[in-house]
């Protein structure tokens, strides 16, 4: 991520910060605490492009995690793919041609999940959710005024959530 944020010369906030971590073996809350995140302050945590590579238990695990070292009112963004009942007929092929291409690039589609569901799952975890966005949702928000329907991957739904109290 960090190449592709100098390949495009965009520039980070200074409070910006990448901090590496193995969801499937390790617990975020101790990725954290080797940087300089504060647990006494309300963090915004982009969690995008990783759900899909991860198994569900360590997505759960990982969740479970933020919301335990998280203050009150931090919020989640993270994009997540859907079970293929999900998708429509037209976009099986997509998704089936993504899948292909990323588990050739030896990072599969591991998870995925019932958006119908899923968002209750989180939200007993201890978070709110605040918009749940289906591709549609995404295209129509995002990309109104393209003329590509391809920009927004189908399959592929965008959550928001904030950490509340127990």
């Amino acid at each position: 991520k960090k190449a592709r944020v100098k390949e495009l010369r965009l520039s980070l906030p200074k409070n910006h910060e990448f901090v590496p971590v193995d969801f499937e073996k390790e617990n975020i809350c101790d990725a954290l605490a080797k940087s300089s995140y504060d647990r006494e302050r309300p963090a915004f945590f982009s969690w995008l492009g990783t759900v899909h590579y991860i198994s569900p238990p360590a997505v759960f695990k990982t969740l479970a995690s933020i919301k335990s070292c998280a203050r009150l009112k931090s919020e989640l963004v993270f994009d997540y793919a859907v079970s293929e009942n999900h998708y429509s007929h037209q976009d099986h092929k997509t998704v089936s041609d993504l899948k292909r291409y990323t588990k050739r690039r030896g990072e599969p589609i591991i998870s995925t999940f019932d958006p119908d569901i899923f968002p209750h799952q989180v939200s007993e975890l201890g978070f709110a959710l605040m918009e749940n966005l289906s591709p549609e949702a995404q295209a129509k928000r995002y990309f109104s005024q393209q003329q590509r329907s391809e920009i927004v991957m189908p399959g592929s739904f965008f959550a928001h959530f904030c950490v509340m109290g127990n």
